[in-house]
């Protein structure tokens, strides 16, 4: 639950920023409202993208598995292990091809 706070917080301070940067731009020259709003729109959707990410610490779906697979490929001493750790689950490290 903490975690869920800390992010709320994060994106209410991000956006009280752009809001007031915004709020800047119009004063000078309220004619560039489409500017201010495309501007807001690419910054929410990138900090929207990215911020699960950068919170998880690592890399996530597909990245995760490659990820693991190198850890379990130094943990057996680089020697193909039969399976991979990922998610717990039993997927066979190294599978012919269909």
């Amino acid at each position: 639950m903490a975690k869920r706070l800390s992010i709320s917080r994060a994106t209410l301070l991000f956006c009280s920023t752009i809001l007031t940067f915004s709020q800047r731009v119009m004063r000078k020259n309220p004619r560039r409202w489409a500017d201010v709003f495309l501007l807001i729109s690419v910054l929410f959707g990138a900090w929207m993208r990215f911020m699960p990410t950068l919170l998880t610490g690592t890399p996530i779906n597909d990245g995760g598995m490659f990820y693991v697979m190198i850890l379990d490929l130094r943990a057996h001493r680089f020697l193909l292990p039969a399976f991979t750790s990922y998610n717990h689950l039993n997927i066979p490290f190294a599978y012919p091809p269909l």
